[in-house]
């Protein structure tokens, strides 16, 4: 993985932006607030599908056992000890402590508040529950998991984190049309 990649509508948003973009920083800078502010205003009305609309699991194995481990689930008819907590507008994944130009930076943003994820009751993780390391390295084996809450979130950089975890990862997508 190259940086960071990400499903939801911070791809959409970087789709547009990449077909615009220029030689230009603060013409690209525009390009992308342009891009991210339609979003805004169309998103009720967009192609764009909210995390829990595309994403089943996200699951990792153990390469020595051959065991499969689901790190969080969306929906609570598949056995998980962490399911997503609310409905996202992005999952990002990143092996690196900033994207967007370096404005965004979700892995900080996300220290000392609620996890994205709550347990098979409802109840909101708490970062107390995991072992995570709190700097972010590009040459650690690890990747991190966040979400992005809204595109308000997403325009100030603010994320929530999910996991930090080796891999390899699985990311298993809803089947059925439009998916």
């Amino acid at each position: 993985m190259c940086n960071y990649f990400s499903i939801g509508v911070e791809s959409r948003i970087g789709l547009g932006f990449d077909k615009k973009r220029t030689t230009s920083a603060f013409c690209n800078d525009l390009c992308y607030g342009w891009e991210g502010f339609k979003k805004l205003c169309c998103f009720c009305t967009s192609k764009t599908k909210k995390i829990r609309d595309v994403i089943d699991f996200v699951s990792t194995k153990d390469i020595e056992s051959g065991n499969e481990r689901i790190i969080f689930a969306t929906d609570k008819s598949i056995p998980s000890e962490h399911y997503l907590h609310g409905n996202p507008v992005s999952f990002v994944v990143t092996n690196i402590n900033s994207m967007m130009g370096g404005k965004a930076k979700f892995w900080e943003s996300g220290k000392g508040k609620d996890m994205g994820i709550a347990d098979p009751d409802g109840r909101v993780r708490q970062l107390s529950h995991f072992n995570f390391k709190e700097e972010v390295a590009h040459d650690d084996d690890h990747l991190e998991f966040d979400t992005v809450s809204s595109i308000i979130h997403l325009l100030f950089g603010k994320g929530r984190r999910i996991a930090q975890e080796k891999g390899p990862f699985t990311i298993h997508f809803k089947k059925g049309k439009g998916c």
